[in-house]
């Protein structure tokens, strides 16, 4: 399986490369790096939240998906409960709202999820991702 490249940072500045996106990857294209120039800037202590960039929601595209399955191998799940692995999240999607990243280890443990309710009477609650490597 080959990886998929991850577009670029700085990519928002250069048209022909945003045009293979559509709508919903522009936008968080452009939000990425929106929020990567903030948080470089000395504006961060400022305590003027009105300042930061908006922070986005919805689907996941392939090149976010790729980031985000390799940063669940490596921390296990994004929750209150892993501050290391929410840390990690927080900081690569750093432009999405927080429940936009918490609420995605779904989409990988579908299957596992299905079988799951299967077996526990077709619960819908008390299932827990777990990465490979145990986390």
């Amino acid at each position: 399986q080959v990886a998929l490249v991850q577009p670029p940072r700085g990519i928002s500045t250069n048209r022909a490369a945003m045009a293979r996106y559509n709508r919903h990857e522009r936008d968080l294209l452009q939000a990425r790096d929106d929020w990567e120039a903030f948080l470089s800037a000395d504006n961060v202590d400022s305590g003027d939240d009105d300042a930061s960039p908006k922070q986005l929601t919805g689907y996941f595209p392939a090149w976010e998906n790729a980031k985000y399955l390799e940063l669940l191998n490596k921390y296990g799940e994004p929750k209150n409960a892993n501050p290391e692995a929410l840390r990690a999240f927080s900081q690569e999607f750093c432009y999405r709202k927080k429940a936009s990243i918490t609420s995605h280890p779904s989409y990988f443990n579908k299957g596992a999820y299905d079988a799951w309710r299967a077996a526990n009477g077709g619960k819908w609650v008390g299932f827990t991702w777990t990465a490979p490597n145990g986390l």
